[in-house]
């Protein structure tokens, strides 16, 4: 019982980064185009990087959800065998 559930949890979270989370962020990223605002001065490196890399980072996302798809789908075959 406890393998079913960890591969269900496995799967929705596999079904989100993979199919959801890339829609999302194409929709805030690429048509929509928002903007957080912030300070200038104190946050300027690493988010100006992870504006430049959020395509990446994306499809990095999708393959963990892959990831997360594979290992659900073993654990819940393996608890009706």
């Amino acid at each position: 019982m406890r393998q079913k559930v960890i591969g269900i949890v496995l799967l929705i979270l596999g079904f989100y980064f993979l199919v959801i989370n890339p829609v999302l962020s194409i929709l805030i990223h690429g048509v929509f185009d928002l903007r957080i605002a912030y300070l200038r001065n104190v946050f300027t490196n690493w988010y100006d990087i992870l504006e430049l890399l959020w395509l990446w980072i994306t499809i990095l996302v999708a393959g963990v959800g892959v990831v997360f798809i594979k290992y659900g789908r073993r654990n819940v075959l393996a608890s009706q065998a």
